[in-house]
């Protein structure tokens, strides 16, 4: 298995021995555990990276480096929405930042300026295939959910839904994306220390 129950707590014990964990909601070394990830995913077998909801870019510079390291490509969704943002987000500045941050890497990412939800996206999700992807667009089940099931039948590495720390909504998305997946797994830090959860075959 890419993944197994034993690396995810691993994960969670470095995640906790790192200052105010807690209080970041588990996310510390979030950037790092996706490098990672997305190392593996390349490694053990074909397919692009797709990352659903880039904020600022942060994560996708990571990911964009090994999309160049492996010969891939780098999908980005984000439509930076304008209205039904909580504060303190500014989603201009953050849009502002991704296209900064990822000027180097315009070889290999290709942005999607779309809603990560919209039917027509969720079709071209379906038409890929993707070796690592990340589900971080929106907090809600239906985010989630709509996401995970059009990934999971063209995905071939890690799949990873963030935000479960705090969103018990986003685990229920989860089980019922992999009951209709039912050659998928769910992997959670025991400790729940982690703010993603992974999905894997088998």
């Amino acid at each position: 298995m890419i993944l197994t129950k034993e690396e995810v707590d691993l994960m969670a014990l470095e995640e906790l021995a790192t200052p105010d964990s807690k209080a970041n909601l588990g996310g510390n070394l979030f950037k790092f555990r996706q490098r990672t990830l997305a190392e593996k995913s390349c490694a053990a077998g074909p397919g692009d990276l797709i990352e659903i909801g880039v904020l600022a870019g942060d994560t996708s510079i990571l990911l964009a480096e090994i999309a160049r390291k492996y010969g891939r490509r780098l999908i980005c969704i984000d439509n930076w929405p304008t209205t039904g943002v909580a504060a303190p987000y500014r989603l201009d500045l953050a849009e502002a930042s991704f296209y900064r941050q990822m000027s180097p890497y315009e070889d290999v990412y290709e942005l999607w300026r779309v809603d990560a939800n919209a039917p027509e996206t969720l079709d071209r999700i379906r038409k890929g295939e993707w070796a690592y992807a990340l589900s971080d667009d929106g907090h809600q089940y239906e985010d989630h959910f709509q996401q995970l099931c059009a990934l999971l039948p063209v995905s071939t590495g890690i799949v990873v839904a963030d935000d479960v720390y705090y969103h018990n909504t986003v685990k229920d998305a989860m089980i019922h994306a992999m009951l209709r997946n039912p050659d998928w797994k769910i992997l959670h830090a025991d400790n729940l220390a982690l703010r993603e959860g992974f999905m894997v075959r088998g």
